[in-house]
């Protein structure tokens, strides 16, 4: 057996391979990207802090990590819940905080399903993106390519995950009696024009 995905931390479950995406790392990079482009007020889309730990936190504990090493505060009132990681729930999102929009002026989403919902609620509101407010999101999915204005995103390297998983299932299956082992995969940052304003 190998484990894909996530078990509420960066490491594996004792005794079984595992392949991961590096959830922290990504979101860290994704929001220390924003507030090198001057972004000082950054929420977190996607919190969901009744489900088991996984994802979601991870993803959140990033976005952390980087306001804490850029000497900036968490504003818990900026830790936004969401029950799916859907485009209506972004969209359902952005539309409960509209009337205290104005102390955010950039928005870190756990996928891009959820940015694409912000954005859409966003534009339907007036907001500029990213003149007003910036946005990423998270999955280089081909919708996020295609949005307009096209969306920021953490890029995994989904085909080294299929490798890598199958890899150690083959080894396995043929007898090999190894420590088992946990890779994390690579991940990039595509910055398109939802958290890039050109001058």
């Amino acid at each position: 057996m190998v484990l894909l995905g996530e078990r509420g931390s960066e490491s594996g479950a004792a005794g079984t391979d595992h392949v991961s995406v590096a959830n922290v790392a990504g979101a860290a990079e994704a929001t220390a990207h924003l507030l090198a482009r001057g972004r000082r007020r950054p929420a977190f889309l996607g919190a969901q802090p009744d489900a088991p730990p996984g994802t979601a936190l991870l993803r959140q504990r990033g976005f952390e990590r980087a306001l804490d090493e850029a000497g900036l505060p968490s504003r818990p009132g900026w830790l936004l819940a969401t029950p799916h990681y859907t485009r209506r729930a972004g969209a359902d999102a952005v539309e409960a905080v509209l009337a205290r929009l104005g102390e955010v002026d950039a928005v870190v989403c756990g996928n891009d399903d959820l940015a694409l919902g912000v954005m859409h609620a966003f534009r339907r509101n007036g907001v500029r993106v990213p003149d007003d407010v910036a946005v990423v999101g998270w999955d280089n999915t081909e919708a996020g390519r295609y949005a307009a204005p096209t969306l920021s995103t953490v890029a995994p390297d989904l085909d080294a995950l299929a490798v890598l998983a199958v890899d150690r299932l083959i080894a396995r299956v043929q007898g090999d009696t190894s420590a088992a082992e946990h890779h994390t995969i690579a991940h990039r940052l595509l910055v398109r024009e939802s958290s890039d304003v050109r001058g």
